[in-house]
Formats: C-alpha cells, structure tokens, sequence
C-alpha cells in the first residue's frame, strides 16, 4: 500500500469540518506509514465486526419476544452559541478563520464547559448558607421615641391664578399714573399760592391803599429809637383804637382781597385776619420799618390718597371696538377706594402775619395778631393754626421770596416732615427765581436763625433719622462720591456705638476727568482720597471693573485757560 503524506492546510482556504471529521483528520495525522501492525489489526477488525453483525441478526430471530431494557436519557450537553455557530458555517462550506477557533477555546476554557464537574464545584462555591430576614408584626411593633419629638411639614405653596399677575400689573399702572397726577398737582398748587402771595404783597404796595393808611395816621405819630418790639406793640395799640377789630378765626379766606381793604378804611371794622396783616404790613412800610408779609402755605398732599390696594375690587367691563367687536377692560370700584380718604379740606385753609427787622440785633422778628394780643414765638404761631407746618413764605417790599419752614417747622429734621415735601431739586430751583441775586443782610440773618435752630436739635433715635439729616451723618450713610474731611473730623456724639459726625464735614469727591470739566485740576503729587470701582471701564476681558481715583476740592487748582482750550479742542476732534 502506498505511503501517505500528512499535510497541513490552513482552514482558512478549505472549508472546515464537523466534529467526527476532525477526529478523523486527526487519526490521519498521527499515521505513520512505516508501521504495518496498524494495517493487520485494521483488516482482522473489519473481519470481526462482519461477524458479528451477521450473528445479531440471527440473534434478533430467536430473542424476538424478549423486550430490550430502556436506555437512560444522555444528559445534555452544554453548548456555546459561538462554537455552534462556528459549526454551523462549516457545515454549509463556509470559511471560518483560525482566529475564531482560538477565541471559541478561549471561551469554552473561561466559562468552564469543557469540565461538567468544575462547573458543579464554581456553583456550589457561589452560595453561602443566609439567615432569614425577621419580620417585625406592625400591630405589635412599639418603638422608643424621645420625649421631645418634633415633626416638621412644609406647608404647599398656593398657586397663583393665572389672572392675579395681570391686575397686580394693571393696579401698579394705576397707581403709578395716580402719583404722578397727584405730584403734578403739588406743584401747580405751590405756584398757584406763590402767585397769591405775590399779589397780596402788590396790595401792600399798592399806593392807594398806601395813601389810606397814611390818613389814619396823625402827624405826631412817630416811632422812637426803641426795640421793634415796642415799636410794633405802641403801632397794635394805635391800630386797635382807629378800627373795630372784628376778626372771624374761622378758616375762610376773601375772595376779593383788594375791595375789602378799601371798605374795611371806610367802615373802620376789620373782619378778616388776612386784611388786618395787610394794613399792619402797609403801615409799617410807610413809616419806614423793613416789614415782609408771611405766608402759611398748606397745599395738596404730595402722597396721594386714592391709590388702588389689594382689598380694592377691580370690575371687568365689556366695551364695544371697531375691529373686534368687543373687548374688555378694568375698572375701579371706587365705593371700596373712597372709605379710608380723608373727607377734611384742611389744605383750602391759609395763614398770614408779619416779620419785621430789628436792624439792632440783625434779625427778623415775627409778630402775629390774635384776639388783642402779640405773638412772638415762631413755634407757638404755627402750633396753634393745629396743622402740620410744611411750606411757610415770606415775601419782602421788593417781591423776594424766603422759605421760612426751618423757623416755623418743629419737625424740620425729622424723617416724617420730608415725606410732606418735594424731594427733588424743583422746589429749590423754583425759588430761585423768586430770591436776590446776591446775598444781603436780610438773607444772612435768616441763615444765622437756621444755624441756631440746628445746633439745638437733639440727636436722632434712630437710623432712619439719620438718613439724609441736614446736620448729622453717620459713616454707614456716606454715598460712593462722598468723604469726610479732614480724616479727623471731630465727633458730635455716638449712636449705637457709631460715630456721628456734622454734616459740614461731608465733601463731595470727583475723579481727574471730572474736575476738568468745573475748570480744576489735581495739584502734582496728590495721591487719591478715595477709590472706588468704575462703573463703566472693565480692567481685563474677565469683566472685573477697574479702579477709579478720586479727588477733593482742597487737592485741585484752578485750570490754566490755554490748557483748557487745547483740552476742548482735542475732544471736540475725538467726536468729529
């Protein structure tokens, strides 16, 4: 018999084979051909299986009637997915590549199935003996609870509906739009009584009215060298005697001023409060005593009392458009917005009397006529009108305005008494144009009285008070552009352990840039009083705000002119 050669051919250009052939493929390559015991023992077993099946069939015959014992099922065998699938195309003539064949061993030798009983031994390792669980019976179970036991459940926040945002907008609106009107009303009633004031100054000026009052008066009347005081008393007296003093306390005012003047010298009775200061204004005029009519004013309220609450019912109304139809709107039920506004007309009511000048002692000294007596005291005649001082006038012979508030006010520095004024620049810029030019005797006395009255006040009692106080400031009240000078500055007092300071010593700061526009530049060497963060320029791309250096006044000096130019100059061509 001819030798055979045992090759090797990779599987990945023959397709491979089943199980049984590789076990086939496998006794070929162990065959050697030089061997001939292999070939003798393959003929005489071939002779023997031939003879056997020949007498199994024959056996079948004679033990037809014996049944055969049942065989035992085979137990199954475990598989990989993998492997039969690799089976699988072998079977179809698939190529499998050899890499396969190595991860299909490498998985049978992970998961254990090439051995039945060390699986058995990895399964019993895996379970550990577990005692059960213990139930505890919940009618049964009491556990110990501390004696102070607290339990704390948030409280649902309530959903707002859908339309409380829209009236809470349209209520704002209202009340916005209400403030404004109720503003605007503030300030045309000031002007409206400035204007009254004015005109009730003309009729003191007036020359027939002047010329009335010097008739009364005889010609050895003369004012001595005496203290206005008895000046203005021995002047009362003699009025008191030409007229019949008749004077309603009750808080009307005339209609026509002018005409009741002129019946009240022809009937010699004064009915009015308002006409007897006027005749006592004239009077005085003539006989040379520097006089200034004053002038209670009592306004409109600058908060406004109709304003729109929560309790206030807002009624949807439907109304007719063009384009839609019909739309709906808002309105207020002004039944419920009227039952806590003050029915009072106190503001229709207002107040005159006198100043006169004491050239003696430099200041102005108020004198008020009621029920034949004098008043002095400028606290004791706004006290008794029973009405908040607010706004209190005064206007000379020459038709300049003064704010006397400050000397008939009690409440002056208190926080209550701003609130019943303007809290802008208007009321200050609006007098201005009522006021001299320059400075004069009569308007320094004025700011002496102002100091005195300052220096008596106490100190606030609370923090609130010290908001914006005309005499004292605390640190924690000094704005970003604000400083105290000098750094010494000398305590007042202490609030809560917290210096206060006089409001004197309060300076306002500018950067370099800044004072160039007043005409002043930082003096050379002058190092920043204050540093503040810019509100403009960023210091890097990160967005920290840069620093920015501040100035005093006392660290500036006047710009030279040829500076400035050249400084105009060069912005004017920045711009251009």
């Amino acid at each position: 018999m001819p030798p055979r050669r045992s090759t090797r051919v990779s599987s990945k250009y023959f397709p491979p084979k089943d199980s049984e052939s590789e076990e086939d493929d496998k006794e070929e390559s162990d065959y050697d051909p030089s061997d001939d015991s292999d070939v003798n023992e393959a003929w005489s077993g071939a002779k023997t299986t031939r003879k056997r099946k020949s007498t199994d069939m024959g056996g079948k015959k004679a033990n037809a009637k014996k049944p055969n014992p049942p065989k035992k099922p085979k137990p199954a065998k475990k598989t990989n997915p993998t492997k039969s699938s690799a089976k699988e195309s072998r079977k179809k003539g698939k190529a499998v590549p050899v890499n396969e064949d190595l991860e299909l061993d490498r998985n049978n030798n992970k998961d254990g199935s090439m051995d039945d009983d060390d699986s058995d031994d990895d399964d019993t390792a895996d379970w550990e003996e577990v005692k059960d669980a213990e139930v505890f019976d919940i009618d049964s179970y009491q556990p110990e609870l501390p004696n102070n036991l607290k339990i704390t459940v948030e409280k649902p926040k309530k959903q707002k509906n859908q339309g409380d945002w829209v009236e809470r907008l349209i209520r704002q609106e209202i009340n916005r739009i209400r403030k404004n009107v109720q503003f605007s009303v503030h300030k045309s009633h000031l002007l409206l009584l400035m204007g009254r004031l004015r005109y009730l100054n003309s009729l003191a000026n007036d020359p027939i009215i002047r010329g009335l009052a010097l008739s009364i008066i005889p010609k050895k009347f003369k004012l001595s060298k005496e203290p206005v005081d008895k000046s203005v008393e021995k002047l009362f007296n003699f009025v008191n005697k030409e007229f019949e003093l008749n004077i309603n306390l009750e808080r009307e005012t005339d209609r026509f001023p002018y005409l009741s003047i002129i019946s009240s010298f022809t009937s010699k009775t004064i009915t009015s409060q308002m006409v007897f200061a006027l005749v006592m204004v004239a009077i005085c005029r003539i006989l040379r005593l520097p006089s200034r009519l004053c002038y209670f004013l009592n306004p409109v309220p600058v908060k406004a009392s109709n304003l729109i609450t929560k309790k206030t019912k807002l009624k949807k109304v439907n109304t007719g458009s063009a384009s839609s139809g019909t739309s709906s709107v808002f309105s207020v039920d002004y039944d419920s917005d009227n039952e806590d506004r003050d029915s009072s007309q106190d503001w229709k009511y207002n107040y005159h009397w006198m100043e006169v000048f004491d050239k003696s002692k430099k200041q102005w000294v108020a004198f008020n006529f009621k029920n034949d007596e004098i008043q002095n005291e400028p606290y004791e005649i706004a006290s008794n009108l029973g009405l908040e001082t607010t706004y209190v006038l005064a206007i000379d012979e020459e038709n300049f305005i003064s704010d006397l508030t400050p000397k008939y006010a009690v409440d002056w520095v208190s926080h209550a008494f701003k609130k019943r004024r303007l809290e802008d620049d208007w009321w200050e810029k609006t007098l201005k144009l009522f006021q001299r030019p320059k400075s004069s005797m009569y308007d320094d006395a004025d700011k002496k009285e102002f100091d005195k009255i300052l220096s008596k006040a106490p100190l606030p009692k609370t923090l609130s008070g010290f908001k914006n106080h005309p005499l004292f400031v605390l640190q924690r009240d000094i704005l970003k552009f604000q400083a105290i000078y000098p750094p010494d500055a000398p305590t007042l007092g202490f609030f809560n352990e917290m210096p206060v300071f006089s409001r004197d010593c309060v300076h306002l700061l500018k950067s370099r840039e800044t004072w160039l526009r007043s005409a002043r530049t930082v003096k050379v060497g002058e190092d920043p009083y204050k540093v503040v963060d810019s509100r403009f320029k960023n210091d890097d791309k990160r967005g920290r705000k840069a620093k920015l250096d501040l100035f005093g006044e006392w660290q500036t000096q006047v710009t030279d002119s040829a500076f400035i130019i050249f400084i105009v100059n060069l912005i004017t061509l920045f711009f251009s």
